[in-house]
């Protein structure tokens, strides 16, 4: 899959999700401090998964009717796990999830995951 990594996420999840196969590319690299209205329009433009911890993302596209090609949003509280377990907890939801995450928000947290239709893409 083809992440775009928020800012706000660690380096090492990206790393991770690089070492199972997948395609990141980092918003910190890209466009640092950009406006989240900015961030979800690259990651649809970019064809990629918005992955985020900001829960900005699920106004920006349920109420004021942005579009994504998918959002992954990671609610885990700050040191609820070992940081390595976090990692690898959140990598292994998301590949369980792989074929059924495009056009969904996923919020993942510890234990779970939840799936919402997005809205219809334009």
């Amino acid at each position: 899959m083809r992440f775009l990594i928020d800012e706000c996420l660690p380096r090492m999840l990206a790393q991770e999700l690089i070492n199972r196969g997948h395609d990141c590319e980092l918003v910190v690299n890209s466009c640092p401090t950009a406006p989240d209205e900015e961030v979800l329009a690259i990651a649809k433009l970019s064809g990629r998964i918005l992955m985020s911890e900001d829960r900005d993302f699920g106004s920006l596209v349920f109420r004021d009717g942005n579009t994504a090609i998918a959002i992954v949003a990671i609610y885990f509280k700050k040191y609820e796990l070992p940081f390595e377990e976090t990692i690898s907890t959140v990598v292994d939801q998301i590949e369980a999830l792989e074929s059924d995450i495009e056009g969904q928000f996923v919020v993942i947290e510890p234990g779970k995951a939840r799936l919402r239709k997005l809205p219809p893409r334009t």
